[in-house]
């Protein structure tokens, strides 16, 4: 008998529904998920800087700190590179009230 798997630690918001999905879609689902991480995980550092998705996501938390954040990323290094992605490098980002955006730092290598 197949037991069903255990879900990831995720709001219930998005586990019930999926649970109710037929599996050919959970499959498509599926796909998309690695895809996003991908595309996330891979995300140049310019591109994050100039993403308003993302500045809004941070700009949201670091609003509510005078703390930056920092976080562990993989960078595209622009060029066409074999190697692309590196890291994972430690980049941290602060909002800056007088600028009125979120600004970005890279630390360095993990």
């Amino acid at each position: 008998m197949v037991k069903e798997p255990g879900a990831p630690d995720a709001a219930s918001y998005v586990i019930e529904p999926l649970k109710r999905q037929a599996p050919d879609l959970l499959e498509k689902i599926g796909r998309y998920c690695f895809d996003l991480a991908e595309y996330k995980r891979h995300k140049n550092w310019e591109d994050v800087e100039n993403d308003p998705e993302i500045d809004d996501e941070l700009q949201s938390k670091l609003k509510e700190s005078s703390e930056p954040v920092r976080q562990k990323e993989m960078i595209r290094c622009g060029k066409e590179c074999n190697g692309c992605p590196h890291g994972p490098y430690i980049c941290e980002y602060k909002w800056n009230p007088e600028k009125g955006k979120t600004e970005s730092k890279y630390i360095g290598k993990v």
